[in-house]
């Protein structure tokens, strides 16, 4: 929320003004009574968000003795890369870590299996938890099977591309086929 009332809906790394200003935001919201800092890397404007970013922001929660709750990157083919990230940021820092949502998906289960282990090996020494999401169903916007490039803007700039013949052609192609 705070990097979206920055940049609006770009996808893009932060400027060193915007990291400072998003640093004293968080920094006062802590000091005023949060309980830590999320992310929702698995949503358009925060996939391509540096791990940088993220470590200089949980250092600023550790610092206030608060915890860091993360939706991953990617929780289908990449899912044990995007659960290694999550530990590498509580194992680095020694910031309490929950990934949120953590469940497997038809057709990635092996991957999941892979996710789960990693934490399993973690725990206790790096303090990474997970909550589950005992739904055999879940709720995605529709926006979130388009490509990266169109999802690059507002909702009006994405209806624009999809508007546009060319384009809409081009998304089709690339668009993963449902069975």
């Amino acid at each position: 929320t705070i990097r979206r009332a920055l940049i609006g809906d770009a996808i893009r790394d932060l400027t060193i003004k915007e990291l400072e200003v998003f640093s004293a935001t968080l920094e006062r919201a802590l000091t005023e009574g949060a309980c830590g800092l999320s992310t929702g890397l698995s949503f358009a404007h925060a996939q391509q968000v540096p791990y940088a970013e993220i470590k200089r922001l949980a250092q600023i929660v550790l610092r206030k003795q608060g915890f860091y709750a993360t939706h991953l990157r990617n929780e289908y083919e990449e899912i044990a890369r995007a659960t290694n990230e999550a530990i590498t940021l509580s194992k680095d820092l020694g910031i309490q870590t929950l990934i949120s949502h953590f469940r497997p998906f038809i057709g990635y289960e092996n991957q999941f299996e892979k996710a789960l282990e990693l934490v399993t090996k973690a725990y206790p020494n790096t303090p990474i938890y997970f909550e589950n999401y005992p739904y055999d169903t879940s709720i995605a916007p529709i926006y979130t099977l388009l490509p990266t490039w169109v999802k690059n803007g507002n909702l009006e700039t994405m209806l624009d591309h999809i508007k546009t013949p060319s384009t809409r052609d081009h998304i089709l192609e690339v668009l993963p086929t449902i069975e």
